[in-house]
């Protein structure tokens, strides 16, 4: 039978089409770094938010929110995305399993009608990703048992099920004969299809990410960086490069087989009358630089504004002196990277 679309969510505010999912090791709980929620690109609202139908709104006591998969020709049906997604919200229930949220819905939204979420997607390193036998369909607790091999390569899951891409589903809940938690299924509607960002630079860095792009000029910032044609076989080093002082390695560990992380080092240089400095961070593959990419350093009073204006005058000094340079594009991605501190 046909949904009545008058039964269905309305969703007033997509999230927007390009996020990047963040590793768990990303998330700082104790502070605002790296805490980037979903957001959406509508100018009214801040976060993906949706319109509860009128004839729900006395019944509804939650928004059950689901990640799900985008089907395809070798993955045909909707599946749970194994990409956990979070919320800060303290009255929001969480079902793991189900990689589901379901977001208390207040007597003043009930009221409006309108609910919006806050929400973070984590990413899964290689290695969890081996842990993951079969994902289930949407609704039901039964496996895709058949699709993937029983020797599970974590890059089969990736392309088989487009981990790349998601969506969000939404539907009202409420409780009936004593029964909480119940789902109306006819209220169920799909988000637009949100995807990770692809990298178009065309230079030596192609597709190289770190976040946070800036720190402390006390060090002790916890760095990520990705590379794409990262080679564990090769002898790598990391290190900072002071102009006029030594060299700064720092110890890396590896993330998965793409992904490092270290610790920034305190910087060497005299606090100066602009607060902050740039200072590239370098990648060799034995003995050879093959990545450049600027860090910058700031003091606890610099405010945003200028980090971002240093970070463009250090570029296009490094491009008329025709030294190998990292493009604002690759420093500041706008969906890796955010200065919004009052998140």
């Amino acid at each position: 039978m046909a949904t009545n679309c008058t039964q269905q969510v309305r969703i007033l505010a997509q999230p927007k089409a390009y996020c990047r999912e963040r590793y768990y090791s990303e998330m700082n709980h104790d502070n605002h770094r790296a805490n980037r929620f979903l957001r959406t690109d509508q100018p009214d609202f801040d976060y993906p938010t949706i319109e509860i139908p009128d004839i729900w709104r006395q019944k509804c006591t939650h928004i059950r929110v689901t990640l799900v998969t985008v089907p395809w020709e070798q993955a045909p049906e909707r599946y749970v995305h194994p990409y956990p997604i979070i919320t800060p919200d303290s009255d929001a229930i969480l079902h793991k399993e189900m990689n589901t949220i379901y977001f208390a819905v207040s007597d003043d939204e009930r009221q409006t009608g309108r609910k919006s979420f806050r929400i973070r997607r984590a990413k899964l390193t290689q290695h969890d990703l081996r842990n993951i036998r079969s994902l289930c369909l949407v609704d039901t607790s039964r496996p895709d048992e058949n699709r993937i091999d029983s020797a599970v390569d974590p890059r089969q899951i990736i392309n088989t099920y487009q981990l790349g891409k998601s969506q969000l589903l939404f539907s009202v809940v409420g409780s009936e004969n004593g029964s909480p938690f119940v789902i109306y299924a006819t209220t169920s509607v799909y988000s637009d299809i949100m995807s990770a960002p692809v990298n178009t630079a065309n230079n030596e860095n192609i597709g190289i990410k770190f976040a946070p792009p800036k720190g402390s000029w006390d060090g002790g910032e916890t760095v990520l960086m990705f590379i794409p044609d990262l080679d564990k076989r090769k002898p790598c080093e990391i290190y900072f490069e002071y102009p006029g002082n030594s060299n700064a390695p720092v110890t890396f560990k590896y993330i998965d087989v793409k992904t490092l992380e270290f610790k920034t080092p305190r910087c060497p240089f005299p606090e100066n009358s602009h607060h902050s400095v740039v200072v590239p961070i370098v990648v060799t593959y034995s003995g050879t630089k093959v990545k450049r990419v600027n860090f910058l350093y700031h003091t606890p009073d610099r405010c945003l504004n200028c980090d971002r204006q240093a970070i463009f005058d250090s570029c296009e000094s490094s491009n008329s002196s025709g030294a190998q340079s990292t493009t604002v594009d690759q420093l500041y991605l706008e969906d890796d990277f955010d200065f919004d501190d009052n998140e």
